[in-house]
């Protein structure tokens, strides 16, 4: 059905719904003024409670079709994406997985501390090995 705008995510037995939203991540990648006017377009154009989900979200779960052994090309990937469609940098953690199935981070500084989100990544490490 064309209609639908989610998909199911499926994790020890229980059942999670995932709304998909058209790709505006570019947006986030305007210098500042530039993407608080598209920002105020989005909101007149009665997209508030859209944008109040994403603004509410813990963190950003990026999937990328890459699937390169380059280390310069991953880390570009890592920084802003393709054409950073599939970044959303207001948020400020991004979780990012490769077409390998490789993760790695993204995250804005300013509210913490990167020490506690190597912690945070080291302990998840381990809980999945």
């Amino acid at each position: 059905d064309p209609t639908q705008k989610h998909f199911m995510v499926l994790y020890r037995g229980r059942v999670f719904s995932v709304d998909i939203f058209d790709s505006k991540g570019a947006l986030t990648s305007l210098d500042r003024d530039s993407w608080a006017s598209a920002r105020e377009e989005l909101l007149e154009a009665g997209n508030a409670e859209k944008l109040r989900l994403i603004d509410g979200a813990l963190f950003t779960l990026c999937l990328d079709d890459l699937k390169s052994e380059d280390p310069s090309r991953l880390i570009q990937s890592l920084l802003i994406g393709d054409s950073a469609t599939n970044r959303w940098f207001d948020k400020s953690f991004q979780l990012i997985v490769d077409g390998n199935g490789q993760a790695t981070i993204n995250f804005e500084h300013s509210w913490g501390d990167g020490v506690a989100v190597l912690r945070l990544m080291e302990e998840s490490y381990k809980w999945v090995s």
